[in-house]
């Protein structure tokens, strides 16, 4: 089963139907040890410009909406999964 798209006048009925859901929290800092400490400030993430294909960008928006992420929020998730399978090795 596919998962419909939401455009501007779907998100703008259910937002008028539904509260928005709770944010997320900021991601926290891990430490070495492996411990998670307070969320990082936002000055101190490192911003970049990715460039991706539109039927890449459409694929991670339609995950990212059906766990409640931003695009954004999901790339960082999957690159953080990346990174913590390839220290597993």
């Amino acid at each position: 089963m596919k998962t419909p798209v939401l455009t501007d006048e779907t998100r703008r009925a259910r937002a008028a139907d539904h509260p928005s859901p709770p944010r997320r929290p900021a991601p926290a800092a891990v430490t070495k040890t492996g411990n998670q400490s307070h969320p990082l400030p936002e000055e101190s993430r490192k911003a970049f410009l990715l460039r991706v294909s539109p039927d890449l960008w459409k694929e991670v928006e339609t995950w990212a909406q059906t766990e409640l992420r931003s695009v954004n929020g999901q790339i960082e998730y999957l690159l953080r999964q990346a990174v913590s399978q390839r220290k597993k090795r």
